[in-house]
């Protein structure tokens, strides 16, 4: 795997285990059963963190320097497009419905709201102080 491992994904049905390495820039596919690495996708300046939708879809990854999402294709080992979200993207989470995606970003000191579906940052939040981690209920 690449240089300083930093996030992780995993699959809905438990398959493929997407792993982030800041240093290469890269989100590294890897076969759960077989532990070995599929693929290794290109992302931008330090992915920090791996989300796949529930269907398994697509992978959503952050890129701390890059100030981006990636929108990775699992099948084809892709990227489909990247978003431009705030300085030092480090965690994001999806609504319940998948709606939105929402990044905290760490020096910009906002979250942005991303519409799943037309794939565009619709609204950006300011908030307190180097935000770092997003939990969003289920409920």
């Amino acid at each position: 795997m690449g240089v300083e491992p930093e996030g992780m994904g995993l699959s809905p049905d438990g398959k493929i285990l997407v792993a982030t390495s800041e240093t290469t820039n890269m989100a590294h596919f890897i076969d759960t059963e077989t532990r070995r690495i599929v693929a290794n996708v290109l992302v931008d300046a330090r992915p920090r963190f791996a989300e796949f939708k529930r269907d398994a879809s697509e992978v959503w990854v952050s890129s701390e320097i890059g100030g981006t999402v990636s929108i990775i294709d699992p099948v084809k080992h892709e990227v489909k497009k990247y978003l431009l979200v705030g300085q030092r993207v480090w965690h994001m989470a999806f609504t319940p419905n998948e709606k939105y995606l929402l990044t905290t970003n760490g020096v910009s000191n906002d979250v942005s709201i991303i519409d799943v579906a037309n794939l565009k940052v619709t609204k950006t939040i300011q908030v307190g102080e180097l935000p770092w981690g997003i939990a969003i209920s289920q409920q």
